[in-house]
Formats: C-alpha cells, sequence, structure tokens
C-alpha cells in the first residue's frame, strides 16, 4: 500500500514487513490452538481470529495474501503444536 497514493492508511506500518502478517501469525495459532482444546467455545475463537485478520487489511497495512499465508502458518503451527 506505500505505493498507493490514494489509500488512506488508519495506522502506520513499516514498508519492510508485510508478508506474512505477524499478526494473523499470532492470532490464528493462538485461536487454532484453543479451536482444537475448546470445543464449547471454537466458533468465538474462529470469529476472533477472522476479526484480526480483516482489520489488518482494512487499516491498510496488509495485503490479502499476506493475511491468507498468515492464517495458514498459523493454523500449521497450531496442528503441529497440537500433535506433539
Amino acid at each position: 500500500f506505500a505505493a498507493l497514493p490514494n489509500v488512506n492508511k488508519l495506522v502506520d506500518h513499516a514498508v519492510d514487513n508485510s508478508f506474512p502478517s505477524d499478526h494473523t501469525i499470532l492470532f490464528f495459532s493462538i485461536c487454532f490452538s484453543f479451536w482444537l482444546v475448546r470445543k464449547k467455545a471454537r466458533w468465538l475463537w474462529l470469529v476472533l481470529a477472522f476479526c484480526v485478520a480483516i482489520s489488518r487489511i482494512w487499516v491498510g497495512v496488509h495485503y490479502p495474501f499476506d493475511i491468507l499465508t498468515g492464517a495458514l502458518i498459523g493454523i500449521i503451527s497450531a496442528l503441529f503444536s497440537y500433535w506433539l
């Protein structure tokens, strides 16, 4: 988004650390870990993770591919931790 002058970013963000989204990796790994362990509130964790992912695009600091890759890495790391 740094190259697009007409995008109104809501927060400042360094241009060199966009891919993948660290926030999305963190929240998807935490929320998916709870998804695997806590069966009752599993949809709450999924909604929380998606809210964080959408907010990163909404404020103009990540592209959708950054978010998808971060979510995939977070889910894989949660599955790996669960299987250990």
